[in-house]
């Protein structure tokens, strides 16, 4: 089968950065289930409620914010008409199954959007047409269908200032500058038996990109150029899987939970998930999922753990599935963590920092370093295309400053 995976195309994409960008035209707001504020630099989206309620809000509050990154995306010929419609629906149409509560909830932010802006406004130019619940499904699933590269490491044990578990993670991936300055942090309130989390995400999309849960659970997606055998289909969009692990995955076996939602949910292409816990979980306190829709091979999903119980590392190849690739991030990284486990330094967020830098590429839409067993994390979101975001300075955000409600609690 040939994928729409665009990884053959992807250096031809910086063509986007002629585009310029502006300053973030998100402005806070509040509606009956979500509100969205500005918080230490960042832009927190909360929303509560039914999942169609959440969407609405989500929706209502990012309606022409959304509504002109789409349009961006076409104007920067990142997407055509042609390839969208003749490729990606069908393929979105065929080869994915959704979560039925994250589907509601994609279902509410198109019917929040058609509530806050008139018809004519919600139009996209190059389609000549309103979105539809088709389309919206489409962007929520760009994951699976526009490749990216990620690298992540996490710290734990002896490794870690006072024992904690210390996650960096660099989000690359190369998109017009209006879906880049949508950048948000989600925030999901708990209900019906899913937890509390927050992950980075673009607004008007829902799935989980680099996640941390009420119980200090930490997940991140990262792509693995796996062409698929055959078709796909009855897959669970890679984003979506992340974001049950980050509803589901609590203090007891989050490693194992994870494993287990990801060999209940067939996917279409390769992926690396990087899974982490505070130190009060019950270990492993990381784990590297590879994860695929080879399916005879440890049911789709094979896990690996750290050997010397002090730190993980992983970019976007697989270890254990198929023999490593020689990559240029995952070498750095490992070079670092060695020098510094070796000079027995206490590594904590300002030493994260530095380490994860050494995998950061133009293209780093987002660098976070975060404390699990704090659940505090610090994050920069690009603001200039082709400048790494951690040029654009660091948003300090404690969970009671994403969650305030939550404020004395647990």
């Amino acid at each position: 089968m040939k994928s729409p995976n665009i990884w053959k195309s992807f250096a031809a994409l910086a063509a986007v950065a002629a585009f310029g960008m502006e300053a973030a035209a998100l402005e806070p707001g509040k509606s009956r289930n979500g509100e969205l504020r500005l918080v230490n630099g960042a832009y927190v989206l909360r929303v509560w409620g039914s999942p169609r309620q959440r969407g609405i809000a989500h929706g209502m509050l990012v309606a022409g914010d959304f509504i002109t990154a789409v349009n961006s995306a076409f104007k920067a010929r990142v997407l055509t008409k042609e390839r969208f419609e003749e490729r990606i629906l069908p393929l979105v149409r065929s080869a994915f199954s959704w979560p039925l509560h994250i589907k509601e909830e994609i279902a509410g932010i198109l019917e929040g959007i058609d509530i806050a802006l008139p018809e004519e406004e919600r139009k996209i130019a190059a389609l000549g047409r309103c979105l539809n619940l088709d389309d919206m499904l489409a962007v929520n699933s760009l994951g699976d269908w526009m490749a990216f590269a990620c690298s992540t490491v996490s710290v734990f044990g002896s490794a870690a200032r006072d024992g904690h578990t210390i996650v960096g993670r660099n989000f690359d991936y190369l998109l017009p500058p209006k879906m880049a300055e949508c950048q948000i942090i989600l925030a999901e309130e708990a209900g019906e038996g899913r937890l509390a989390f927050h992950t980075t995400a673009f607004a008007g999309t829902v799935g989980g990109i680099t996640c941390l849960n009420e119980k200090g659970v930490f997940a991140a997606v990262h792509d693995v150029h796996v062409v698929p055998r055959e078709t796909p289909k009855g897959c669970t969009p890679r984003l979506a899987v992340l974001r049950l692990i980050a509803e589901k995955a609590g203090s007891e076996k989050p490693v194992e939970t994870a494993l287990l939602i990801c060999r209940e949910n067939a996917s279409a292409y390769g992926n690396v998930f990087h899974i982490a816990a505070a130190s009060g979980a019950q270990p492993p306190l990381a784990g590297i999922i590879e994860y695929d829709s080879d399916e005879a091979t440890d049911a789709g999903a094979t896990l690996r753990t750290p050997a010397d119980g002090m730190y993980a590392i992983n970019t976007n190849h697989y270890r254990k599935r198929s023999r490593p690739s020689d990559c240029p991030r995952f070498r750095a990284l490992e070079e670092t963590m060695s020098v510094l486990t070796g000079q027995s330094l206490k590594i904590d967020m300002g030493v994260m920092k530095t380490v994860i830098a050494e995998a950061e590429v133009k293209f780093t839409m987002h660098q976070m370093v975060a404390d699990l067993d704090e659940r505090t994390v610090c994050v920069a979101f690009q603001k200039r295309p082709m400048v790494p975001a951690s040029s654009s300075g660091f948003s300090m955000l404690a969970w009671k400053d994403v969650f305030p409600e939550a404020a004395g609690k647990n």
